[in-house]
């Protein structure tokens, strides 16, 4: 446990000590690691911890930008638990248009690589493809320094080589995605954001999957040297409690389905 703690800690402060680096380049590379943990009391049976390390790195040519996720994750609370590779996400993003600092409208293609054990050996993904128009309206104000609010709508197609997962549940074939944040900075270093996130999925005979939804609410706080600290809680859960539309599932904080999370992150 002593080793495990030594581990976090250094993960965590180490990309606070790093200096930045001033030289504009087409490259960059952004390194983070996350602790998650659901709301159950710490130390109880059933209160589960996570750490994922992420790197991403990307190259800008012209007004394109290119980029690529890959993340690894293991359950710290399960000693016996082993690293595991998420899926890989390659993106490519450009600006479209903006009217001065007022509003600015950018675009960006996603494909998923199915390089996890979920993906490969559950739920038979083959790739899946995602299109977002993101829309970012920006006011300045006397006492928070900038308020955001951005919008972002994602068409994806997912391609699968069966029609349900292992577990016996339906791959989606499409889904229609919608993301609404809004972000205040009182200053140039710290900001709050709230956002909210829904998603409807189709299966391969155009037949509505239970559409789920996900709330997130984070502080953060950037350094000079690029370097970025984010505390913050996020909760996903399906929309409806039953079949009936009619009985609507939203909650601002449902003890059952929220993550706490604590991250650094540092882009060089």
């Amino acid at each position: 446990m002593k080793k495990l703690t030594t581990l976090l800690l250094l993960l965590l402060i180490a990309p606070l000590a790093a200096t930045a680096n001033t030289d504009e380049s087409p490259f960059a590379f952004q390194g983070s690691a996350t602790w998650f943990s659901n709301a159950y009391a710490l130390g109880s049976a059933h209160n589960t911890q996570d750490i994922s390390l992420l790197a991403l790195p990307s190259l800008t040519t012209g007004k394109y930008t290119h980029a690529f996720k890959i993340e690894a994750a293991k359950t710290v609370s399960d000693q016996y638990a082993k690293w595991l590779i998420s899926d890989g996400i390659y993106s490519i993003a450009r600006p479209l248009w903006k009217k001065a600092e007022l509003l600015k409208i950018s675009a960006s293609t996603k494909i998923t690589l199915p390089l996890s054990v979920k993906s490969r050996h559950n739920t038979s993904l083959l790739m899946k493809v995602a299109l977002t128009p993101s829309f970012k309206l920006s006011s300045f104000h006397s006492f928070f320094k900038s308020i955001e609010l951005l919008y972002a709508p994602t068409l994806s197609k997912h391609f699968h080589k069966y029609r349900t997962s292992r577990s016996g549940n339906t791959n989606p074939s499409y889904a229609l995605g919608n993301t609404i944040s809004l972000v205040e900075s009182p200053s140039d270093h710290l900001s709050f954001s709230l956002t909210f996130a829904t998603t409807q999925a189709w299966n391969q005979d155009n037949k509505r999957l239970p559409p789920v939804y996900a709330f997130e609410q984070e502080v953060s706080y950037t350094f000079k040297n690029n370097a970025n600290v984010a505390l913050g809680h996020s909760q996903a859960d399906n929309m409806y409690n039953g079949a009936s539309e009619s009985d609507l599932h939203l909650q601002l904080h449902d003890p059952y389905a929220s993550t706490y999370y604590l991250s650094v992150s540092k882009t060089f």
